[in-house]
C-alpha cells in the first residue's frame, strides 16, 4: 500500500478489530510522511478512531513511524486522519498537480501489545 491519503482534509480506513484481550492495547502503526514543501510547517493532522480522538501528529517530509493507541474492544475500526493543512503541489513547484495532499502512507499494520 502505497498512497497519498487524497483530495482534502479527511482520509480513513476501516477494518475489522480481533477482540483484544483485557488490558492489552491494539496499536495503529504507519510508515509515512507528510507533504511538506521547502520550508513549510510540518503536516499537521488529528487521528480520530471510531468517534475519539486518539493522537495528534506533526509529520515531516520523510518518512518516520507514527503509532497511535486504539480504543479497547474489538470488532470494526474506522480510523479517520484529519488533515489540517492539505497542500497543493501547484501552489509550490509550478507542476499542474492541483491535488489537496496531506499523508503519504507507505504501510499501516495493527498489531495488540499485551501488558
Amino acid at each position: 500500500m502505497r498512497i497519498w491519503t487524497g483530495e482534502g482534509r479527511v482520509a480513513g480506513l476501516r477494518f475489522a478489530l480481533p477482540v483484544i484481550p483485557r488490558g492489552d492495547d491494539a496499536v495503529l502503526e504507519l510508515d509515512a510522511r507528510g507533504y511538506v514543501p521547502r520550508r513549510r510547517e510540518r503536516t499537521h493532522l488529528r487521528v480520530v478512531v471510531n468517534d475519539h480522538v486518539v493522537a495528534r501528529w506533526a509529520v515531516g517530509g520523510s518518512g518516520t513511524q507514527l503509532r497511535a493507541v486504539l480504543p479497547a474492544g474489538g470488532g470494526a475500526v474506522t480510523v479517520w486522519f484529519e488533515i489540517v493543512n492539505p497542500r497543493r503541489p501547484a501552489d509550490y513547484d509550478g507542476t499542474v498537480d492541483g491535488r489537496a495532499l496531506g499523508l503519504y502512507v507507505k504501510s499501516f499494520e495493527v498489531t495488540a501489545v499485551p501488558h
